[in-house]
């Protein structure tokens, strides 16, 4: 029961959330919802099994994720290292071959900018990422874990007729 109270609490935390709160505050406090939620559906013997089919994909698509993430870290590596080596070549070559060197180092320059153009669209990727995880797993909480009498506005001394 204190892990659902806490995971609804995470929930309606999550969704008052305002524009001055910091980008980093929200990111972690997604985080912790997702935590929070998975904790609270674990507490449930009920969804154990559903939980447990829904973790095995939730892991194989980190699985997945990571793998992409740590292949376009290393292509992003890579490329920088070429356009460094482009720069460190353009000004070795300078006094032998003036436009050569020029083209190397306007190439270098041009892959670097566009590295800077790339990166704040990376990030805003991740955070929406996060967040549509987020979603998934509150709606999931919402699926699985139901509202008690209190929480839908009913009473908890009426008696049936």
């Amino acid at each position: 029961m204190a892990r659902k109270v806490l995971a609804d609490y995470s929930i309606r935390f999550n969704e008052n959330l305002n524009a001055n709160t910091s980008k980093r505050q929200k990111s972690q406090a997604t985080v912790r919802t997702i935590w929070l939620i998975v904790l609270a559906l674990l507490s449930t013997p009920i969804t154990i099994p559903a939980l447990i089919a829904i973790l095995a994909v939730f892991f194989a698509l980190a699985v997945t994720v990571f793998a992409f993430v740590i292949a376009a870290g290393a292509i992003l590596i890579g490329v920088t290292i070429l356009a460094f080596a482009m720069l460190t070549a353009g000004i070795g070559i300078f006094g032998q071959s003036l436009w050569v060197a020029l083209f190397y180092l306007g190439s270098g320059l041009a892959i670097i900018g566009a590295e800077l153009l790339v990166l704040p669209l990376f990030i805003w990727l991740i955070s929406v990422i996060l967040q549509g995880i987020a979603k998934i797993v509150q709606n999931l909480y919402h699926r699985f874990v139901k509202k008690n009498r209190a929480e839908r506005g009913g009473h908890h001394h009426a008696k049936d007729n």
